[in-house]
């Protein structure tokens, strides 16, 4: 619905039309995609709706009313983005899904809450912030959608401990995380992880540094364990998707995709056991790791996903966000029918 008012007409009919479409004409009328003629209307709310709208799409609409004192525009254009459907995302293995444009909830953008969007545990990985220490909601955060910002400081979410969050050892285990980040400041900076601030006590975890970021699990004396690909520039959307297949007890192998780029690890021999310690996005707690910057989505799976799974994971996030990655889309495949 595209809506606004008719605040005073001077006592003269006023006709009014709304002009919409994927760019902002401004006060052009030529410049315009679209326009719906209201016909005359009274002082009030006026409102129209559009249909056969793309998804993923950016629009914008402005008004237009005159009479015999003249025409006017309203002072600026309104921006809105369609929603992004997801089917190319596959629930099974799902354990926590994070989505910055669903479940959100804030105080005039102060985030005290992120719902769990995942099917497989029944939301109960909701994340939390700790006292005062909260995060802000930014509406078009990553490339006009919704983003959640991180200050750099005291800025955090917990999610309870929880057995469907917990890798831990044994062979024949995987695990897969994605998540959608922007980096604005330097420094060790935790996006997502799982255990204590010790290495040897991370069940997983994704973070950036100075150095590179990390996709660790385990003791940072295995570097395949803690396992470091360069860092990505700051200041835009990166999306990181990490793999992990146990192939023995405390032993196996990573890939740490960087915006759809593979860089595979060698055999990691000191996987971290699983803890009690909260998941936590944007910072080990309050003054420990903080994220300065912006993380819009977050997927953990409790398996590895296969190559069509993984690429239309990612292939979803970065149509989503923008992002220029090698993630590509895979149909799905089916029953095979030829036509003779």
């Amino acid at each position: 619905m595209l809506e606004g008012a008719l605040v005073a007409t001077s006592g003269a009919p006023a006709s009014v039309w709304i002009y919409w479409g994927s760019t902002d004409g401004g006060e052009n009328a030529d410049a315009w995609e679209h326009v719906v003629a209201l016909g005359t209307r009274e002082a009030g709310l006026v409102w129209t709706e559009v249909a056969d709208l793309a998804e993923n799409t950016t629009y914008y609409y402005r008004l237009f009313a005159s009479n015999s004192f003249g025409g006017r525009w309203t002072g600026t254009s309104v921006r809105f983005t369609t929603a992004f459907e997801t089917p190319s995302v596959k629930r099974n293995g799902l354990v926590l899904w994070l989505r910055a444009d669903a479940g959100v909830q804030h105080s005039n953008g102060w985030v005290h809450a992120w719902a769990d969007q995942a099917t497989d545990v029944g939301g109960a990985n909701d994340a939390a912030a700790v006292g005062n220490s909260r995060p802000l909601f930014v509406p078009e955060g990553v490339d006009g959608r919704a983003a959640i910002r991180f200050d750099g400081t005291d800025d955090f979410l917990a999610v309870p401990d929880h057995d469907a969050l917990d890798l831990g050892t044994g062979a024949g285990k995987g695990w897969t995380v994605l998540t959608v980040y922007l980096r604005e400041k330097n420094g060790t900076q935790y996006i997502v992880s799982k255990g204590g601030p010790e290495s040897d006590k991370t069940d997983w975890r994704l973070f950036s540094e100075d150095a590179g970021v990390v996709w660790g699990s385990g003791a940072s004396s295995d570097s395949n364990a803690w396992f470091r690909v360069a860092e990505p520039p700051a200041n835009q959307p990166h999306l990181l998707a990490a793999t992990l297949t146990q192939t023995g007890e405390t032993e196996g192998t990573k890939v740490f995709y960087i915006n759809g780029q593979p860089h595979p690890s060698g055999l990691y021999a000191a996987k971290a056991s699983a803890n009690d310690h909260p998941m936590v996005i944007g910072g080990f707690a309050a003054s420990s790791g903080n994220l300065g910057g912006l993380v819009a989505e977050v997927l953990v799976f409790n398996r590895v996903l296969n190559e069509d799974d993984l690429n239309n994971a990612g292939w979803y996030l970065q149509q989503k966000y923008g992002i220029n990655g090698a993630f590509e889309y895979r149909a799905p495949r089916g029953t095979l029918l030829q036509l003779r």
